[in-house]
């Protein structure tokens, strides 16, 4: 396993351990807006070090260089359609869902009622997760 995705796996195993923290913290007063932060960042190093397996290529997560622009990484968005490439795929669903709850700030009594899509996406997460890091 690659430096870089060792270091992604690790990251991304504390934002996810950031979300569940902030998620379970009822008092807090951004609860909602910082569990969908948190969550899709842990969603998007992970995806980004699977990438980097599969391609066996660090390269493989950035955009293509335009000379005078600062090299990006890809965008989460950009990430699961390379890993979860079926539009129709239950777990890239519900990424997108907790995505677009982050993104626009949806009401957050509609984010809370679907909160089944968050327990599916935190066991999608341990499943997918390589056990090493």
């Amino acid at each position: 396993m690659k430096k870089l995705t060792k270091r992604l796996l690790i990251k991304s195993q504390d934002a996810f351990l950031l979300s569940l923290e902030v998620y379970n913290k009822p008092t807090i007063k951004y609860r909602i807006e910082s569990f969908c932060f948190f969550f899709t960042n842990a969603w998007e190093l992970l995806l980004k070090a699977k990438i980097i397996e599969n391609n066996n290529d660090i390269s493989s997560i950035f955009y293509k260089n335009i000379r005078g622009v600062q090299r990006k990484s890809f965008s989460l968005r950009d990430s699961f359609t390379k890993i979860f490439i079926n539009e129709n795929d239950p777990i890239r669903k519900n990424i997108e869902d907790i995505e677009k709850w982050r993104k626009y700030k949806l009401d957050t009594r509609l984010i809370i009622e679907k909160n089944g899509k968050y327990n599916k996406l935190a066991k999608n997460y341990e499943g997918l997760r390589p056990r090493e890091a």
